[in-house]
């Protein structure tokens, strides 16, 4: 019979130990790309549609939607009244925003004077410049 000396636990041990860090740090990869899978899906695909009330006109509501006049904005309205970049709709912590921003000729929802950001829901108005926007957001996404 032979004897286990102190190293050959040790040794043993350093190798387990190493195995369970490899484990830990190829599991805690796994999570992290399935939840960059689950925020990709939520930032690409529509969470509801802005109706433009004049022409029945849908366009899609994303959880960062910018408005204005630039062809860079979501929905770009060319309308000389509505500043390059006018207002911006984000989603935060499941409740929807609706905030000017610093535009000349500012915004309305639901007929009021937007000072400041506002929680917005379904069946809400926007006016911005010469357009007015009836909000739908998708159940599933509120």
């Amino acid at each position: 019979m032979s004897l286990v000396s102190p190293y050959q636990v040790l040794r043993v041990l350093i190798f387990l130990a190493l195995y369970a860090f490899i484990g830990l740090v190829l599991w805690m990869l796994w999570q992290d790309i399935k939840s960059t899978r689950r925020l990709i899906a939520l930032t690409t695909v529509p969470a509801g549609e802005l109706v433009e009330l004049s022409s029945e006109q849908s366009h899609p509501l994303m959880p960062v939607t910018s408005l204005g006049r630039a062809s860079s904005n979501v929905i770009a309205l060319p309308d000389p009244t509505v500043s390059l970049e006018h207002a911006l709709i984000t989603r935060r912590e499941g409740v929807w925003w609706l905030e000017d921003l610093h535009s000349r000729n500012g915004i309305h929802l639901n007929s009021q004077r937007l000072e400041t950001p506002a929680v917005i829901t379904s069946g809400d108005i926007i006016s911005i410049g010469h357009s007015r926007f009836k909000i739908h957001i998708h159940p599933t996404s509120s």
